[in-house]
């Protein structure tokens, strides 16, 4: 069978804490903080690091919009 050509799903995407942070115009520090209120979009460990599935993100994005600050 030939190799595909689909490109990936966006939830086969894994963003770092750091890309997070980047992405939100956070500080990793704030990321970690909000991880350990259980706030924030959910989170994976892959191989003792965190990644956060980007289809969690953008959910988490659309449910809560442009606020900054955590729910």
């Amino acid at each position: 069978m030939p190799a595909s050509t689909t490109p990936p799903l966006a939830s086969d995407k894994l963003l770092r804490s750091s890309e997070l942070a980047d992405r939100w115009q956070l500080t990793e520090c704030t990321v970690r903080k909000w991880r350990s209120n259980n706030l924030g979009p959910e989170y994976i460990k892959v191989g003792g690091s965190i990644r956060y599935r980007l289809d969690d993100v953008l959910r988490y994005e659309q449910a809560f919009g442009e606020r900054r600050a955590a729910p």
